[in-house]
């Protein structure tokens, strides 16, 4: 074969190759072209099936609306019918009160049972005078008054309770009265979380004026005299009376917190005014216990005090004064009664045993015992008035007052403002009280009367301060 002939089939070879090559690669393209154009259409499958499933959705979506539509219609038409059996089985709204009723505590029995009648009869006698007039003046309108006692039986677990019966079972709208100290302390602050104002009448201890400062209790007032004005009155009296010459002294003191309290502010006058004046003895007694006085009195008796202050009450108070003569210490060393209670106690055939002592008081009995007031309250009830009945009175006077100036008496919190604001006269002078940043208290002014026999001239004469005198202290007994 020539070299002409194998250079043309070589080329042959060659072109035969190039165009195999080229026919595959173009089959290899139309066949990918042909498997894209089937994706494509795949596509467009899922794409019409979405937007079918899209359409689907829509029209369970509007079905579903008008379902939860349906259902809320349904529901507010429950709503209402729940209402109106609401309404059907609601109870009628209470009838307005129409009778202001007036809490009263204090020992209505026990062993001073005494004092009970005391607080009971100074506010009954206010309260008739008021319901006498047809009702107290309310906003316009007139309301009576009814009176609900609790018993505290001078027990301090017994006052807290009877609190609390006034307050949660008697329902009433104010709370007068109070006595023994260490109960008024205990209970003071329940009228408080019930909103009812409470005017304390009796209770002395300065611990009441200082709980209404410090917890506070804004619906509190303390309308009594305090162990502070009357311990530091007594101090004062001691020392200008000269019954003292020795500078010895000594006290029988009723364990409580009245009694306490008199004689830690007699005894803080004394240490800052008389110092050299010294208590020799001083001789803690239970209240309303039986005393053994005998070994206490011969104590005294021994110790060479002149003058003897004592601040025991009721009963207690009674068998001293007995025990006093029957030991013959009546003329012999001059004793005082702190409280200025002990007349109020003695029968008429032992007043011999109180002759020529000394009480301290708010009222000058003499003067006081002649004023037209005085003299109603003895048609009444049989008696001179004293310390607890006329602050009684006076108490509820307050609370009255405070009512018709608030216009409502079932707004605890009006009349407790009424009752920051009074200055009126009551019947043992000016009724009016302290803010609550100083305990609520009634400032008052104390006098010193002498017990005198039965045909004297006077049977109470004011014998200090000096600018009240009635007549000059008598001692020793004529």
């Amino acid at each position: 074969m020539s070299r002409e002939t194998t250079k043309i089939q070589t080329v042959l070879t060659v072109l035969v190759i190039i165009s195999i090559v080229v026919s595959s690669s173009t089959l290899a393209y139309v066949m990918g072209l042909a498997g894209l154009s089937s994706k494509i259409e795949e596509l467009a499958s899922t794409t019409a099936k979405l937007a079918d499933a899209e359409a689907d959705l829509a029209s369970v979506v509007a079905d579903l609306g008008k379902a939860v539509g349906a259902y809320g219609e349904r529901i507010s038409s429950i709503e209402e019918r729940i209402k109106e059996v609401e309404e059907t089985l609601k109870p009628p709204p209470p009838p307005p009160e129409t009778v202001i009723k007036l809490g009263v505590i204090g020992p209505m029995t026990g062993p001073n049972a005494d004092f009970g009648k005391f607080i009971s009869n100074g506010v009954r006698m206010r309260v008739d005078e008021i319901n006498a007039e047809g009702g107290l003046l309310v906003a316009g309108k007139r309301y009576p008054i009814e009176r609900y006692f609790a018993d505290t039986e001078s027990k301090v677990e017994k006052g807290i309770t009877a609190m609390e019966k006034l307050c949660t079972i008697d329902k009433v709208h104010c709370i007068v009265g109070a006595y023994h100290s260490s109960i008024t302390v205990a209970n003071c602050h329940i009228p408080q979380q019930y909103g009812i104002p409470f005017i304390d009448s009796g209770a002395m201890s300065i611990k009441i004026a200082e709980k209404i400062r410090d917890t506070p209790l804004p619906l509190v007032f303390q309308l009594s005299k305090t162990v502070l004005s009357e311990g530091y009155t007594v101090a004062q009296y001691l020392v200008d009376s000269g019954l003292a010459p020795n500078k010895k002294v000594a006290l029988i003191t009723e364990d409580s917190d009245y009694g306490r309290g008199d004689s830690e502010y007699f005894r803080k006058w004394l240490a800052e005014n008389a110092p050299e004046i010294e208590v020799v003895v001083e001789e803690f007694v239970p209240p309303g216990e039986i005393v053994d006085w005998v070994p206490i009195l011969t104590k005294i008796k021994g110790s060479g005090a002149t003058w003897v202050g004592f601040t025991v009450t009721g009963i207690v108070a009674v068998s001293l004064i007995e025990a006093w003569k029957e030991q013959g210490l009546k003329d012999e060393i001059f004793l005082h009664d702190f409280g200025g209670e002990i007349q109020t106690l003695v029968a008429q055939e032992d007043w011999d045993k109180i002759t020529y002592m000394t009480g301290t008081v708010l009222l000058p009995h003499e003067k006081f015992m002649k004023t037209e007031w005085s003299l109603k309250f003895k048609e009444l009830f049989g008696y001179y008035p004293a310390e607890h009945d006329t602050q009684a009175y006076d108490a509820a006077t307050a609370m009255f007052w405070a009512i018709e100036e608030a216009g409502t008496f079932t707004d605890g919190v009006a009349i407790a403002k009424a009752l920051e604001k009074i200055n009126i006269d009551g019947v043992i002078g000016k009724i009016t009280f302290s803010p609550l940043e100083e305990g609520h208290v009634r400032p008052v002014r104390h006098s010193i009367i002498q017990y005198m026999p039965l045909d004297a001239p006077i049977l109470f004469p004011v014998v200090w301060p000096e600018e009240m005198k009635d007549q000059e202290l008598i001692w020793p007994p004529p």
